[in-house]
């Protein structure tokens, strides 16, 4: 079996096939110890060694909902 992982790019892959990718930034999500809702549109993943915040560019919670939804379900070592 294999983690979820987040994965990161300065541009859109789907537009930019060439975009490198972030490789030193992903994040394995299932030994992540939590994640929590962090105002309107935001999220932070709480890992054993950092957490991470992230914000939804289109200011909607219904899309902040549905990133937590997904990590949240990808967590199995909390």
């Amino acid at each position: 079996m294999r983690s979820a992982v987040m994965r990161y790019w300065l541009k859109d892959p789907g537009d930019d096939r060439q975009a490198p990718e972030r490789v030193d930034k992903a994040i394995i999500l299932w030994d992540a110890k939590r994640v929590e809702k962090s105002g309107k549109y935001c999220f932070r993943v709480v890992h054993f060694y950092r957490t991470y915040k992230y914000c939804c560019e289109e200011r909607s919670t219904q899309v902040r909902d549905s990133w937590y939804e997904a990590i949240e379900s990808s967590i199995k070592y909390s």
